[in-house]
């Protein structure tokens, strides 16, 4: 038996033989540098950050210093850098970040970090911008819609009788970054909005995401599906919700973008309050901007053809708008305005709340553009388009209260008698075709008829196209009107120019002119009157020996008429000549 210090002993010995064992072995060992092998690489500050982030989870206070470190980093207007920051996946992580900010309720200052480096990543090329929408694009969208349903989901329902939200004592005493403002929710519902500055911040971020995401042709018809994307879009849009301008003219661009494709604008021009909402936007924002992306908005979801063109029943703020934006000081906006007129025009139901609509501001304001010199050509005939789509219509008091605006034909006419109403780029062929539709729908039991008739002698210069000439003719084929046509002053003189036409269209013009004075000759008072008008009986002279202008059938046909027409004009003139 060993005694307790010989055991100790031989511990002793044996360290010391380990010890010495391994230092005479490692001694052999040569000491190298400390290098990194070529093959390993290094991370780059960046993908280093990105990682940083994407690994960070508690405390706050690293989540949120990393994230102010992104914010630094991705601050600048360098679109390349910013391709290879979404390229590197700086997009992904900070999305990943803010679904879990979100869902741990994390600071509003957290929230409004994360959103604010998602933006900064998002100003690089549309390239770069649509590839990374199609790796995460449409599994991030709800994220963006809860950033923005935050101030609503947070907002107080009023339930008080006369609609208003009441803010009591203890909402007074609020820090000034939590005061409660008056709102309306999604749902149109009344509420009182808890919004801080940095909630703000965080909607306004998250708007200018998706505004950039509204340019890739293939996120458009997916966003518009995106449960609660409009109803958020709306809300954000409406001014009682004190959302920033920035928010507002992000989301309002978005909505527009989303409705510039067709499959989307039923869908989008039946949501509840969004039409108004664009309106109440356009109508009484200070803006050049906001009125110009309201009226485009409005011309986008005003498009379709006459089955899918949305009714505007009794949409009062709508038709007040486009009047609005029809008088704006930028070409563009009125443009846009008087499209939209001209879209929804082609539903026949609406062209009687268009000719009605504050007795008749719309046509006032449509005939003003059409005769402005100082317009722009393609909004002088978005507006003559608009008129000829209300012409056209089939509900008679359309026509009768286009017909019995003051002044309305006589402007008309006047578009036709300027100098270069025969190098016009198609404003006056609308007009020249507005006139003869108005020729058809006119008799002479209406107010209008005089009007209509003084309108045609002051067109009368116009031989673009036979419409005036046609006009006249339909207007003789009622018996009714060959008297009251013969004497009214100017009316046959007008009558033979058009007789008289030259030019590209001057056979189917004058076809038409020789067969309404052949329709006034049947009359016998209007004989001697006929007979006595140098220009008629110069037309009929001329007509009488014409032949047709070209071996094509229509010409033969053309000159055939206008044969029999001068006979039979000849025929029952003869007696007063």
């Amino acid at each position: 038996v060993l005694s307790p210090k010989i055991v100790q002993n031989n511990k002793q010995v044996k360290q010391e033989m380990v010890a010495s064992f391994f230092e005479s072995f490692f001694s052999k060992v040569p000491e190298e540098p400390n290098v990194i092998p070529d093959d390993i690489p290094m991370k780059s500050p960046l993908t280093q950050l990105i990682d940083d982030i994407a690994m960070s989870v508690q405390p706050s206070s690293q989540r949120i210093a990393l994230l102010e470190d992104a914010c630094n980093a991705f601050n600048h207007r360098d679109q390349n850098m910013h391709d290879v920051e979404l390229h590197e996946g700086a997009a992904r992580v900070l999305f990943a970040k803010l679904s879990f900010v979100i869902a741990i309720h994390a600071s509003d200052y957290e929230l409004k970090t994360v959103c604010s480096a998602l933006e900064m990543v998002h100003r690089g090329s549309e390239y770069g911008i649509e590839q990374t929408y199609n790796m995460i694009g449409f599994e991030v969208l709800p994220l963006l819609v809860k950033v923005m349903q935050i101030p609503f989901e947070r907002g107080q329902k009023v339930k008080d009788v006369d609609g208003k939200a009441n803010l009591t004592s203890e909402d007074a005493l609020r820090p000034s970054s939590q005061k409660l403002v008056r709102g309306a929710a999604p749902d149109g519902a009344r509420v009182l909005l808890s919004v801080t500055s940095d909630v703000k911040t965080a909607v306004q971020k998250a708007t200018k995401i998706l505004a950039a995401y509204s340019l890739i042709p293939a996120a458009k018809v997916k966003m518009a599906h995106v449960p609660k994307m409009l109803h958020a879009l709306i809300a954000i849009t409406d001014r009682r919700n004190a959302m920033t301008d920035a928010a507002r003219f992000s989301a309002l661009a978005t909505i527009t973008n989303m409705a510039h494709d067709e499959n989307n604008r039923i869908a989008m021009a039946s949501e509840q309050n969004l039409i108004d909402s664009i309106s109440r936007m356009a109508k009484y924002e200070e803006s050049d901007m906001a009125r110009q992306c309201s009226a485009l908005a409005l011309m986008n979801l005003s498009q379709g053809d006459s089955a899918s063109v949305p009714l505007i029943d009794e949409n009062e703020i709508l038709l007040d708008t486009l009047v609005r934006l029809m008088g704006d000081e930028k070409p563009d906006t009125r443009r846009n305005a008087a499209i939209a007129l001209y879209n929804i025009a082609c539903a026949d139901d609406n062209t009687i709340r268009l000719a009605k609509h504050r007795d008749g501001v719309i046509l006032e304001a449509l005939v003003r553009i059409v005769a402005s010199e100082n317009d722009v050509d393609e909004a002088r005939l978005n507006a003559a388009e608009a008129l000829f789509n209300m012409a056209c219509s089939e509900k008679e008091e359309v026509t009768k209260r286009m017909g019995d605006y003051p002044g309305f034909l006589y402007a008309l006419a006047n578009v036709l008698k300027t100098d270069s109403a025969n190098t016009s780029t198609g404003v006056e062929l609308y007009v020249a075709e507005t006139l003869r539709r108005m020729a058809e729908v006119t008799n002479s039991n209406m107010a209008a008829h005089g009007a209509l008739l003084g309108s045609l002698v002051d067109s009368s210069c116009w031989t673009e196209t036979s419409c005036i000439a046609e006009a006249f003719e339909h207007q003789a084929s009622s018996p009714d009107h060959r008297e009251i046509m013969a004497k009214r002053p100017g009316l046959l003189s007008g009558l033979a120019r058009q007789a008289l036409a030259v030019g590209a269209n001057g056979e189917k013009t004058r076809t038409a002119a020789i067969a309404a004075i052949e329709l006034l000759t049947l009359v016998d008072s209007n004989r001697p009157i006929l007979a006595a008008n140098e220009g008629i009986m110069m037309a009929l002279t001329r007509a009488s020996f014409g032949e047709a202008a070209g071996d094509d059938e229509d010409a033969i046909r053309l000159a055939e008429e206008r044969n029999k027409s001068v006979q039979l004009a000849l025929k029952n003139l003869v007696q007063a000549i």
